[in-house]
C-alpha cells in the first residue's frame, strides 16, 4: 500500500499523491480557424505544435463550447533512429474541413514536470525527498471522472449522434480531457476510402458531448477498412477546472 499523503476525488480516483510527480500546466493558448489550413472537401484538417522534452505523460483539455467547436488532438512521442521512442512530443490538432470554429478554443496542456519551487505552500516530497508537488504551481485539478461507454457514441456514414454526459458543474467552469481517446475506421462515404475517426468532446447547453473528428484518410489502395472502434473500451471523460490557470502559457 502506498505511503505518505493522498488526496482522491469523489469517484475514488487519486488526486494528488507524494510518491508521483503531480500534473501541472505546460502550456495554453487559444486555437482559431487561422491556425488550420485551407483545404479541398474531404481533407484532414489539422495543425501541429512542437511540445519539447522534458514533459512526460502529457495530456490536452479544450474549452470548447458548442458543435462547432469541437477539436481532437493526437500526441505523438518522437521516434529518434538508435534511439527508439524518446520523451519529446508533438501535438496534432483535428477539425473537420467543412465546419468553421464557432469560437476560439482554448487549449490547456499539463504533463508530470518539476517546475522551479517556491518558499511558501504545502509541498509533498517522494520518498527520496524529490519534490512531487508545489502548490504555487500551476496544476491539474480534476472536478470530475465519467465515462463514456463502450461502443458510443455510434459510427454512422451520416452525422453520428453524440453521446451526451451531464456533468453537474456550472458550464463555463471547467475544461474537458479525454484518457486514451480511442480510433475507429468508417467505411461507406462513396469515395472508396476509409475514414479514420477519434474521439472528441466539446460541451453545448452545460452538457458535455463525446463524438468522432476525422484524423486521417485510408488511401492505400487495397480497399475500405472496417467500420470498427478499434480499441473499443470504456473511455474516461475528466472536467477539470482552468479558471484559474494562465492563459496563454508557455
Amino acid at each position: 500500500m502506498p505511503a505518505g499523503f493522498e488526496s482522491y476525488l469523489d469517484s475514488g480516483q487519486a488526486q494528488l499523491s507524494a510518491e508521483q510527480l503531480s500534473f501541472t500546466l505546460v502550456k495554453s493558448g487559444l486555437i482559431t480557424n487561422a491556425n488550420f489550413p485551407s483545404l479541398p472537401v474531404s481533407a484532414v484538417c489539422s495543425f501541429s505544435i512542437d511540445l519539447g522534452s522534458g514533459f512526460h505523460s502529457p495530456i490536452v483539455f479544450f474549452k470548447a463550447r458548442g458543435a462547432n467547436s469541437r477539436l481532437a488532438c493526437r500526441i505523438r512521442p518522437e521516434y529518434v533512429t538508435g534511439q527508439g521512442w524518446v520523451d519529446r512530443y508533438a501535438i496534432d490538432f483535428f477539425k473537420w474541413w467543412n465546419i468553421p470554429l464557432g469560437a476560439p478554443v482554448e487549449y490547456f496542456i499539463f504533463a508530470q514536470y518539476r517546475h522551479p519551487p517556491n518558499t511558501y505552500g504545502m509541498q509533498l516530497l517522494g520518498p527520496t525527498g524529490e519534490l512531487n508537488f508545489d502548490a504555487t504551481w500551476p496544476n491539474l485539478y480534476i472536478r470530475k471522472v465519467m465515462i463514456c461507454p463502450q461502443g458510443q457514441p455510434a459510427l454512422t456514414v451520416s452525422n453520428s449522434p453524440s453521446y451526451v454526459i451531464n456533468p453537474e458543474l456550472p458550464a463555463d467552469s471547467f475544461a474537458v480531457g479525454l484518457a486514451a481517446p480511442r480510433q475507429a475506421s468508417l467505411t461507406g462515404r462513396g469515395d472508396f476510402q476509409g475514414w479514420v475517426l477519434m474521439d472528441c468532446a466539446y460541451v453545448e447547453a452545460g452538457m458535455i458531448k463525446v463524438n468522432w473528428m476525422m484524423i486521417d484518410i485510408d488511401s492505400t489502395g487495397y480497399g475500405p477498412l472496417p467500420s470498427v472502434i478499434s480499441n473499443d473500451a470504456p473511455l474516461l471523460v475528466m472536467a477539470a477546472d482552468t479558471r484559474y490557470l494562465p492563459l496563454p502559457y508557455g
